[in-house]
């Protein structure tokens, strides 16, 4: 009985029906049949797909990372009430962060300069410090700077936030 089983599976017939391959009736030659050649097809679509993926994630992951940061700087440096300021990018390098902060609808005049300059010198080191997180990112030698542009091209100021601003 068990011959019979296995018989019947055996051989070329018996290859056919799983599609694994078989010699070919025609030709007499070896050929891979179904399961294999679909196989092979699969891996010819998805090798390169992953190669783009390997090329192509790491820029979208840090876009993300970075949209992320923008966010969470939004909340910590901007209230809620002040939609005339946004934070614009935040780029992260190896000991520092770099945030853009973008005022707009602003006339600027050299007054209203001066006076951007100084309430963002006061209130942005206050507000950076008040984090533990940030304070103890500054703590480790590292810093923050910030630029302060007026309606997305004129700067205002720079401020350099370092751990001597948190003392």
């Amino acid at each position: 009985m068990a011959f019979l089983v296995c018989g019947g599976f055996g051989g070329e017939s018996g290859l056919r029906k799983f599609g694994l391959c078989g010699i070919h009736p025609l030709t007499r030659r070896y050929v891979q049949g179904g399961i294999v050649k679909k196989l092979r097809m699969a891996l010819m679509v998805v090798m390169p797909l992953l190669m783009l993926a390997k090329l192509y994630y790491p820029d979208y992951a840090k876009k993300n990372s970075n949209e992320d940061l923008k966010v969470q700087f939004q909340e910590l440096l901007l209230d809620d009430s002040d939609s005339n300021a946004t934070v614009r990018s935040v780029s992260v390098y190896e000991n520092v962060i770099s945030l853009e902060v973008n005022i707009h609808n602003v006339l600027l005049n050299d007054s209203n300069k001066s006076r951007f300059a100084q309430n963002s010198h006061r209130i942005f080191p206050e507000k950076i410090c008040s984090s533990v997180g940030l304070r103890e990112y500054l703590q480790s030698g590292k810093w923050i700077s910030i630029d302060v542009i007026a309606n997305s091209n004129k700067t205002v100021t720079n401020i350099r936030i370092t751990r001597e601003n948190c003392t």
